[in-house]
């Protein structure tokens, strides 16, 4: 390595073999939305402005509460769902609810409609709900950002 690259202080990283980690019993992984949502894990869902994101995330929270199908399969789960709609009206949101028919499970879908809340407060709200899914709608008015 060239003297330019080096940099003091950093302790490597502990990397595996591409054949070590196949060969590691990691357990199967558990599914909010079979095949498309883990459990535990982050998914964000990123295009560009008006692709669809919204429409699609209304559809993964439809399936998640229980009420609607979603890419040929359907969540097992019939779960809370916390939405945070920061960007559209109230009037957007409940025609896109009907829509995609989340409001037939109406008691486990929970919708925050607004500016962005204090962490704190959303922390709150998600330990007395206990939901498998926050869905934040957008990510760039939750992080004060311009554009996406």
């Amino acid at each position: 390595m060239s003297a330019a690259l080096q940099l003091v202080g950093g302790t490597p990283l502990a990397t595996v073999t591409a054949q070590d980690l196949v060969a590691e019993k990691l357990g199967e992984v558990e599914w909010v939305i079979p095949s498309f949502i883990p459990a535990g894990g982050f998914t964000v869902l990123y295009g560009a402005p008006k692709s669809g994101k919204t429409t699609l995330a209304m559809h993964m929270a439809a399936a998640i509460v229980g009420s609607r199908v979603f890419l040929g399969g359907h969540s097992n789960l019939a779960e809370p769902v916390i939405l945070l709609d920061l960007e559209q009206s109230r009037r957007v949101t409940q025609r896109r609810m009907i829509e995609v028919g989340a409001h037939q499970a109406f008691e486990h879908l929970h919708i925050w409609s607004g500016r962005p809340p204090a962490l704190a407060d959303l922390l709150a709200t998600i330990e007395k709900i206990k939901p498998p899914v926050v869905f934040v709608d957008s990510l760039s008015r939750w992080l004060l950002l311009e554009q996406e």
